[in-house]
C-alpha cells in the first residue's frame, strides 16, 4: 500500500512516559507518544508527541501534533501543530503548518502542495522556467516564499 493512499485508521497506539523503544517503528495506526524513541518513526495516521515525549530520529505521518520534543526532520501529509511546549530541532514540511510562538522549531519550514489529477501538465515547465517560485519533489510541488514577496500560482492548477 502507498503511504498515505488510504487514511482509515481502526487501531491506536500509547507508549507510555515510562518506555523507551530503540529502533523504526512503523504501522498504519494513530496514537499518542510520551516516552522515548531513539529511531525513526513512519506512521500512517496522526501521532500527537505529548509534553513527556521525545523522538530521537524522523518522524514521518498523516498528521502530527507536538508538545513534546523531536531531534530529527518532521514530514506531516496533512498538517503539523507545534504547540507551547513543542521542540522540533529539525526542518519540517507540510501541508499545513502552525507553530506557537512559544514553542521551538530549530531548522526550515516548507509548507507543501500535493499534486493532484487536474495540475497543468505545463506546470514543471513553468517552474523549470522560473515563471513559479517553486520546485517539484517527487510528486509533490515545493512552493519556495520568501518575505516580502507573493506567489501568483493562478491558472497553474
Amino acid at each position: 500500500m502507498k503511504f498515505f493512499e488510504k487514511n482509515v485508521i481502526t487501531n491506536s497506539f500509547f507508549i507510555s512516559n515510562e518506555l523507551s523503544i530503540f529502533g523504526t517503528i512503523e504501522g498504519n495506526l494513530s496514537g499518542r507518544i510520551e516516552g522515548f524513541i531513539k529511531g525513526n518513526v513512519k506512521i500512517n495516521g496522526k501521532v500527537i508527541v505529548g509534553e513527556t515525549g521525545v523522538i530521537e530520529g524522523n518522524i514521518k505521518c498523516y498528521e502530527l501534533v507536538v508538545s513534546g520534543v523531536i531531534h530529527g526532520d518532521a514530514v506531516a501529509h496533512k498538517s503539523i501543530v507545534v504547540s507551547p511546549t513543542g521542540i522540533i530541532h529539525g526542518n519540517v514540511s507540510s501541508n499545513s503548518i502552525v507553530v506557537d510562538p512559544k514553542s521551538k522549531v530549530k531548522g526550515s519550514i516548507k509548507k507543501t502542495i500535493e499534486i493532484g489529477p487536474l495540475v497543468d501538465v505545463n506546470l514543471e515547465s513553468n517552474i523549470n522556467s522560473n515563471r513559479v517560485p517553486a520546485s517539484i519533489e517527487g510528486s509533490r510541488v515545493v512552493v519556495n516564499h520568501k518575505k516580502g514577496t507573493t506567489n501568483n500560482l493562478n491558472g497553474f492548477w
